[in-house]
């Protein structure tokens, strides 16, 4: 499993084990039956930031990359490997996905859909307990490591910036702020936008 480096302090550092467990077999058997197998090729489009009701996926086999679009590039947030699986509390919420991912070589997984989950976090102690500690921990590692959710450019301190944040704050979404005065990409889209 590998990732982008985050600070030493980060959750994804000191709490990888619960941010990214790695299910035993038991465990695996036991969510087989509730979903369905599927083999992807290397490159395959899993989700993209946005989609909806995508399910949460078990890697059976292979590998797969989860990245994010960060100063107009993708960034690598994690590789998922046999035994992990996808999703944040989104998948519970119905809101969109805060990540894209794509399989890095042929792999097997297995395809969990969204009703699924939420009838397994209710009749599944072990696995609900598992699924809702990383859901949860990953949400928090993204919004403290400003590494996902939405992109905001604007001036630090402005009276409309800080509204944007203080909505997406209280709601529990991450983003981040580029401030076109320090970041050359954010200057150039507000220079083609004309603002």
């Amino acid at each position: 499993m590998t990732d982008t480096a985050p600070s030493p302090l980060s959750i994804r550092v000191s709490r990888r084990e619960q941010v990214f467990p790695i299910l035993t077999e038991h465990q695996i058997a036991a969510l087989l039956p509730l979903g369905e197998r599927r083999r992807y090729p290397a490159g395959a489009t899993l989700f993209s930031e946005g989609d909806r009701h995508i399910g949460m996926f078990v890697l059976l086999s292979g590998s797969l990359d989860v990245s994010r679009r960060r100063s107009g590039s993708q960034e690598l947030v994690i590789t998922y490997v046999a035994g992990m699986f996808t999703g944040d509390v989104n998948l519970l919420s119905g809101r969109g996905a805060v990540a894209s991912g794509q399989v890095r070589e042929d792999s097997e997984l297995l395809l969990i859909d969204e009703a699924t989950v939420h009838h397994l976090m209710v009749t599944n102690a072990e696995l609900s307990e598992i699924m809702m500690r990383a859901f949860i921990l990953r949400r928090v590692g993204l919004i403290d490591e400003g590494r996902a959710g939405s992109t905001l450019i604007g001036t630090p301190g402005t009276p409309d910036l800080a509204r944007i944040e203080g909505f997406l704050g209280r709601n529990g979404y991450p983003y981040t702020v580029l401030d076109p005065a320090e970041d050359l990409e954010a200057k150039a889209l507000l220079d083609a936008l004309g603002s």
